[in-house]
């Protein structure tokens, strides 16, 4: 049971530093957090099945875990829209190049003749 809280606390310490800088956190650490929590969880179903499960203290800190995904969700969206709208930006500004910079041979010549 000791492994458990010790799992459960760190999670949750990892979750509070997140949430507390959601608005300063860059990307790279959001994907950081996201493989540590990962390993944790995972770390933690094993360690539940095999101690035969969580208590009502365990259960109620990952509840209030749970609950702070919804502000990491979005802040995860956000990147994802921001990527996306940069990705749109930079197909549209490729195309407009190209249409500027086709290639012509230079050198061809165009025969019209008289009928």
């Amino acid at each position: 049971m000791h492994d458990l809280t010790l799992l459960l606390s760190r999670l949750r310490d990892l979750t509070v530093t997140i949430v507390e800088n959601i608005d300063k956190v860059t990307y790279e650490k959001l994907e950081t957090f996201v493989e540590e929590r990962d390993e944790l969880c995972a770390d933690l179903i094993n360690k539940s099945k095999l101690s035969g499960g969580l208590n009502e203290e365990q259960k109620a800190s990952l509840k209030w875990i749970l609950s702070q995904d919804q502000t990491i969700l979005k802040k995860m969206e956000h990147y994802r829209d921001e990527a996306s709208d940069w990705l749109l930006r930079n197909q549209q500004n490729k195309s407009r190049k190209l249409a500027y910079n086709a290639e012509y041979d230079y050198e061809s010549m165009f025969i019209d003749f008289k009928k």
